[in-house]
């Protein structure tokens, strides 16, 4: 099976050119930085593969409870 090339969107923007992101150096996993449930926002996440042989997209919606205090 050829290797993937894997990328990475919030909301349809490119996470690459957003702050708050890390994205492994082989591509297979995204890391939210200080993500903070209360300030921000519920986007939509959607990981893309593809390699010669086609490509998969799987979106993922962020959701949680804020702590009471």
């Amino acid at each position: 099976v050829p290797d993937a090339t894997v990328t990475w969107a919030r909301s349809g923007q490119n996470v690459s050119s957003l702050s708050g992101h890390e994205i492994s150096d082989d591509t297979t996993w995204l890391h939210i930085v200080n993500f903070n449930i209360s300030t921000a926002g519920l986007h939509t996440y959607k990981c893309t593969a593809v390699n010669p042989l086609g490509s998969q997209s799987r979106d993922t919606k962020l959701s949680g409870i804020t702590p009471t205090t």
